[in-house]
């Protein structure tokens, strides 16, 4: 049985269970990033892979040896990114652009505003968003209530019944 077991670990054979075959599909994948990232062309891939290795394909690595090969890219530069460096969600894009586009929205009706000191704005923010500027309030049902507020004070200022636009 002893013969058995060092052939395994020569032939590069996986933990037991599921869990090894994560791990091994997890470096692997690495390992295909990390070479994209570096912009590696395939056949510097290849060559590094036969010479270090002995193997034609990263999919014929042992665990050790995989791990191996993500230290040597990380040497050379590569960094794995975490799963927050995705980027944000569609849903997280379009409400960031919709509180933009009401605090833009805002900014341009304060302005119009007879009296446009900034005090005036801060005050309006505070007691309604609880944030001391336009800029750090993120929420946009509050957002649309300091819009409500000043086309009201706007109404009031200009004397009509519209804000102009």
């Amino acid at each position: 049985m002893k013969v058995r077991e060092e052939s395994d670990k020569r032939a590069g054979a996986l933990p037991p269970g599921a869990l090894g075959l994560r791990r091994r599909a997890a470096l692997l994948a690495k390992i295909h990033i990390a070479a994209k990232d570096l912009g590696i062309p395939a056949a510097d891939y290849r060559a590094l892979l036969m010479g270090e290795f002995g193997v034609p394909s990263a999919a014929d690595l042992s665990l050790e040896q995989m791990e191996r090969l993500v230290e040597y890219f990380a040497r050379r530069g590569w960094r794995p990114r975490g799963r927050g460096d995705r980027g944000a969600s569609l849903a997280a894009r379009r409400r960031s652009r919709r509180v933009f586009a009401l605090q833009s929205r805002a900014r341009e009706m304060f302005s119009r505003l007879e009296d446009s000191d900034e005090r005036r704005l801060r005050g309006l923010c505070e007691k309604i968003c609880g944030s001391p500027d336009l800029a750090s309030c993120r929420d946009p049902e509050k957002l649309r209530r300091i819009l409500a507020v000043l086309g009201r004070l706007g109404r009031r200022e200009s004397g009509s019944g519209r804000f102009l636009h």
